[in-house]
Parts: structure tokens; C-alpha cells; sequence
């Protein structure tokens, strides 16, 4: 189906309960004098429920959308790299030949049915990655927060323009053949295929397009929060000290500025129950399909 009637029956599925959250991971990003704990999706996003689930391809109109229904939040380059680099599990591209099998590239994907077919074939190879309840990072891009984007004038594509990031990689020889990788954003360890880019406008989505939740507020410890306090990741990025946290370009809304704000969803529709860090796996399970590598890491702090 169209890449916005396929958001609309996304967007339509989360009100009514079916595209919960099943896994919720703590993140602690470390600042200078501030510490920041957010939870994060352990995968992409999806709708329905076991087998029957499929991780959704997102425009970046429609990311915006959804975590406004969901009480969660875009993320920016920064959170993305922090969230990529304390993965316990990370899942190589998937291989040429496996591609073109399932038509994931190339002219055969062009149209909505092929489209379509695309992204539930990926969603298939991913959910190889994360079968075993592992926090998974890799494969996919994301919509994000840039500086850029309060320019339109400046902008390719103006007010309706769209910034993409992400195919992390620890692993290039497996990467699809497109220059890179480069380093991210903001973790020089960490390897990307795309850095934030401007290609395209916010109603472009394809397979690799998905949307990892992020919980709309945080708790933080510091001395402007001695005793600890529930915030809005949204009130920290705009904050004229505290921004770095959550971004690296300068303060500002994690909010697409020109997407209109969604509607609510009903309270409790996302229960949020957080894995502490503590209990996280230290590393992948065995049996990953294709090119999937498992890291012997256990999350990193992020230290600014």
C-alpha cells in the first residue's frame, strides 16, 4: 500500500494497542555535571504481535506522528549514536545476494506493492537479530533531529524536508557497495553508511527507514537536580546548559519543526517497564542468521 496510508493504519494500530513496546532498556548518557537515563526500544518499532508483527518502514512526517500519539520522542544524531553504541547485539547488512533475492534494492522496488514487500522481507531478516530479547542495533536509518532543519530557506526541499541517518556498521566488508563507511556524528568508534543527510523530503520512506522508540522523558541527576527528576528529553534539548546530552548541534526541539503535532494517545497505552542496565546480556545469543556479529560489550556511558 502508499507509503501514507500504510503510516495511517500504523498510526491507527498504536492507538488501539497493537504496536506495544515489549522490551524498554535504561541508557545512561553521562555529561560534564549531569547524568541522564532514558529508555529505548531494544529494536525498531513494530505492529501486531509475534509472528504475526512487522517491524514499519516511517516517513519522517509519519516517525513525528507516532512517538506524538506514543508519549515518546525523535531522537538526534547524538542519542542515536548512544543507543547504537551500547547495543549487545549488532546485525550486519543484508548480504547482496539475499537482497536481491527478496528485492530489497534496485528498480524491482519502486511502487507501493513492491514497496511493501520489501519492508515486511527485511522485517523478517531483523527479526533473526533480535529473537533472543537483545538490544539490536545495525541494519536500518532513522529519522532525526537537525539544527538545519529551523533553516527551510537554507534547505534543499524547504519546510518539508527530511533528515535521515544511521546503516551502522562495525563491519564494512558486508555493507552494501555505496561509499564508506564514515564516522557518526558523534562517537568516532562508531562507523555509518549515511550521515545525517538531505536527500530527501519528509514523506520519503523505504525498507530501511524505521523508527527506534524513545521515551519522552528521562531522569536526571546533577546539580540543577539533586534529588533526581523526571524530564521531558524535549525541555533538556532546548535547555541552554543541558542540551548536549541528548544533541551535539546546539539547542533546540528534538520535534520536526514543521510537522504538525499529532494526535495523543490514550494514557498507558506504552507501559513503560525498563530493563536496568544491570541485567543486560553481555552478549548475543548464538544462532544470529547471514552476517549478524555479536559483541562482547555490555553498555557503554556516553561520556560528553
Amino acid at each position: 500500500m502508499p507509503g501514507e496510508a500504510r503510516e495511517a493504519r500504523a498510526l491507527r494500530a498504536l492507538m488501539d494497542g497493537d504496536g506495544p513496546v515489549d522490551h524498554w532498556w535504561q541508557l545512561e548518557i553521562e555529561g560534564v555535571d549531569h547524568v541522564l537515563s532514558i529508555a529505548v526500544g531494544r529494536e525498531p518499532w513494530r505492529v501486531g504481535s509475534g509472528a504475526d508483527s512487522v517491524q514499519v518502514a516511517v516517513s519522517h512526517y509519519g516517525a513525528q506522528r507516532i512517538v506524538d500519539a506514543a508519549g515518546w520522542t525523535l531522537g538526534s544524531a547524538r542519542l542515536h549514536d548512544a543507543i547504537v553504541r551500547a547495543a549487545t547485539t549488532w546485525g550486519a547488512f543484508i548480504p547482496a545476494e539475499q537482497a536481491t533475492a527478496i528485492q530489497i534494492w534496485g528498480p524491482a522496488t519502486k511502487g507501493a506493492p513492491a514497496m511493501t514487500r520489501a519492508m515486511v522481507d527485511a522485517s523478517r531478516y531483523r527479526d533473526e537479530l533480535g529473537a533472543s530479547g537483545a538490544f539490536v542495533a545495525g541494519p536500518w536509518k532513522e529519522w532525526i533531529s537537525d539544527a538545519r532543519l529551523r533553516q527551510p530557506a537554507g534547505l534543499p526541499l524547504g519546510k518539508k524536508q527530511g533528515v535521515n541517518y544511521g546503516f551502522w556498521t562495525p563491519a564494512p566488508a558486508v555493507a552494501p557497495p555505496t561509499p564508506g563507511p564514515r564516522p557518526s556524528a558523534t562517537i568516532p568508534a562508531l562507523r555509518v553508511w549515511q550521515q545525517p543527510g538531505l536527500a530527501h523530503d519528509y514523506w520519503h520512506s523505504d525498507y530501511s527507514q524505521l523508527l527506534r522508540p524513545i521515551w519522552g522523558q528521562g531522569w536526571i541527576t546533577g546539580p540543577r537536580y539533586p534529588d533526581g527528576a523526571l524530564v521531558d528529553l524535549d525541555t533538556i534539548a532546548t535547555d541552554a546548559q543541558l542540551w548536549r546530552l541528548v544533541r551535539h548541534d546546539g539547542p533546540g526541539s528534538l520535534r520536526h519543526p514543521w510537522i504538525p503535532r499529532g494526535e495523543a494517545g490514550p494514557p498507558g497505552s506504552t507501559p513503560l517497564v525498563v530493563t536496568p542496565r544491570s541485567t543486560w546480556p553481555r552478549v548475543a545469543a548464538a544462532g544470529i542468521v547471514g552476517a549478524g556479529i555479536a559483541l562482547a560489550a555490555v553498555a557503554y556511558e556516553v561520556r560528553l
